[in-house]
């Protein structure tokens, strides 16, 4: 019989039973099997014990003084026995009490073993990276779109010590957040760093982490939890310290890892710089002492890059911006990701394009599909992609992080992409033209818009459907300075094609927000409308604002309200000719009304009128 994917048999003297309890206490207990804890009451000792090694795909031995005798013993025939039998098992050998894999039996020796310098929270670890590995064979993860930045990474650290006279020791991911920066930080372990050893720590920290909080949270993982009174003593000490020895003692827990030979990945999420261009000092100095440790590899993950000018004289430092991706690979991630049965190439095609270039957002649609959920209902009613993604960058809006004028430069980038910062200083009225590029640099590295060819800004395009999502009073304002704008440059012969192709853009996404309400009310979902009317009243869109109103209080059936509301739209396009006519369908239908010759006859003369101006009236001629 398989085994059971990402089982752990924990094979132990009972003399180390105080050692590997603290083990088994960093574990998920129902994926475990310990000793008399997970023997069914009333079945036998030695059938429980056989059963819970062959169905087990992880086999971890405790290897002591002590181990070897009869139950121990008879353990490791049975893990023979499995990985005869199972090619794909995994043994994890942990020599404890002084010894080594030099006393292990011929046939173990070959596999993988910790060494003394391990401690209980690298032992678990290295279990856990074990189970997951079974796991993910099973359940193939899905990397895609970062193979030229891997490419780059990989080839940068081969170079690094022949072309600046030192290896990389620190890599920073940048980006906003769903990025896959983690994801892509376990690919460069194994990818970059072939010779070391995996299963190094993750280490999540506050996300204004300051070097006290980092010594804390190391300290912790090698010597255990702290009571209150000793996190007290240790934050007072450590502040007592100058920089450079604060740097220092970080520098000595971190050596830990790297004696292990593994790659330390910090997580946190603003904590690298201050809220100016410049590095923490602490981090300043531990990027300059770090040469003293060899063997120190350490990625942080953040969502805040660092000045390049701070790291120019850092040779061992590199960083790299996580991007989005393109819609070609957010459909390959969906169609691997979700379960065959529910899988729709036209409806992936489409929800593509909502995702827009965000890979978390990816894997939740699979989520959501695989719970039951259709392709079609998310397609029609994406309003839980939105949340999920609102969700996602709700800190950088919320957090208080942003100044006003950053605000403002995300809104008109939102709606305006690809404007060069002259426009963007005019649009923002804003005459310091150096604050405007100060600003504009702290949301480059907050990697909330980005500069393309020629010098254009524009928003990563789940950063802009947040932007245009949240409705606001200050878009009347933007729309209106961006109206006399073009008034100006008009008037003064200086329309240029940078700022027709920005405005285009903006109309574009303003239609194609109305269209996807319009299409979701016809389907009876009108979630999208209080936001969308919102939308069109900020962007002058009055009459736009009435149609879809009108459409909703259609598919309601009361006509009343659709025929006042189609009655303020003074120039009626094709499609408020043919609401109109729905809507008096419906009069028509209304009891009152059917027995009433006269209002039958005015409604007949009205969609007579509507019939022959719907072939004199082009499609949507309205001006955007």
């Amino acid at each position: 019989m398989a085994a059971v994917t990402g089982q752990i048999f924990l094979s132990h003297a009972s003399e180390d039973k105080a050692f590997v309890e603290k083990i088994y206490a960093r574990l998920d207990v129902s994926s475990a099997f310990y000793d008399i804890r997970s023997i069914e009451p009333g079945e036998a000792t030695l059938d429980a014990m056989e059963h819970g090694v062959r169905n087990s795909s992880i086999f971890v031995l405790f290897h002591s003084p002590h181990s070897q005798k009869t139950w121990v013993n008879f353990e490791k025939n049975l893990a023979r026995l499995n990985v005869i039998e199972n090619t794909q098992a995994k043994i994890l050998v942990c020599p404890i009490d002084g010894e080594s894999y030099k006393t292990l039996p011929a046939w173990m020796q070959r596999y993988m073993t910790t060494t003394p310098q391990y401690r209980v929270n690298d032992i678990a670890r290295n279990i856990l990276y074990l189970q997951r590995q079974s796991i993910a064979e099973k359940v193939k993860e899905v990397f895609v779109g970062r193979e030229d930045l891997s490419r780059r990474v990989e080839l940068d650290i081969l170079s690094a010590p022949t072309q600046v006279g030192a290896p990389i020791q620190h890599l920073l991911l940048t980006g906003i957040p769903g990025m896959g920066r983690s994801t892509f930080a376990r690919e460069i372990i194994r990818d970059s760093f072939p010779a070391m050893r995996h299963a190094g720590p993750f280490f999540d920290l506050p996300d204004m982490a300051d070097a006290v909080d980092i010594h804390l949270r190391l300290k912790e993982d090698l010597d255990g939890t702290m009571s209150k009174e000793e996190i007290e003593r240790q934050i007072a000490a450590f502040q007592t310290l100058e920089t450079d020895k604060q740097a220092l003692t970080i520098l000595k827990s971190l050596g830990h890892w790297a004696e292990l030979n593994q790659v330390v990945v910090l997580r946190t999420r603003w904590g690298l710089r201050d809220r100016a261009r410049n590095l923490k000092p602490w981090l300043n100095s531990l990027f300059r002492q770090s040469n003293q440790v060899r063997n120190l590899r350490i990625i942080y993950v953040s969502e805040r890059r660092l000045a390049a000018e701070a790291l120019a004289d850092l040779p061992n430092v590199r960083q790299y911006e996580i991007g989005e991706l393109s819609e070609q690979n957010i459909q390959y991630i969906l169609s691997k990701k979700t379960d065959s049965r529910y899988f729709n190439i036209e409806a992936a095609n489409a929800i593509s394009k909502k995702v827009r270039g965000h890979p978390a957002t990816a894997h939740y649609v699979a989520y959501l599909t695989n719970s039951g959920k259709s392709f079609d209902s998310i397609n029609l009613n994406p309003e839980p992609i939105y949340a999920f993604q609102d969700k996602t960058l709700e800190a950088i809006f919320s957090s208080g992080l942003l100044e006003p004028l950053q605000k403002n430069i995300l809104t008109a980038l939102g709606w305006f992409p690809k404007l060069p910062l002259t426009l963007l200083s005019e649009l923002m009225s804003q005459p310091d033209h150096k604050q405007i590029i100060d600003n504009v640099w702290d949301l480059l590295d907050y990697s909330l818009i980005e500069l393309g060819e020629g010098g254009y800004y524009r928003t990563p395009e789940v950063v802009s459907a947040r932007i245009r999502r949240d409705s606001n009073v200050e878009l009347t304002t933007l729309f209106a300075r961006a109206r006399a704008l073009i008034e100006k440059k008009m008037n003064d012969g200086q329309l240029g094609a940078d700022l027709i192709d920005a405005l285009i853009i903006a109309a574009v996404n303003v239609s194609i927000a109305l269209l996807e309400c319009a299409i979701a009310i016809e389907y009876g979902v009108s979630e999208l409308l209080p936001e969308t009317v919102e939308l069109a009243l900020a962007a002058g869109r009055q009459y736009d604002a009435w149609q879809l109103q009108s459409r909703q209080a259609i598919k309601q059936r009361n006509w009343t309200e659709a025929l006042e509301l189609l009655s303020k739209i003074e120039r009626k396009d094709f499609f408020d000719l043919q609401l109109e006519s729905r809507a008096l369908q419906i009069k028509r239908e209304d009891v009152d009304i059917a027995r009433d010759p006269v209002a039958l006859k005015e409604i007949d003369e009205r969609l007579q009128q509507i019939l022959i101006a719907t072939y004199q009236t082009p499609e949507g001629y309205r001006e955007a």
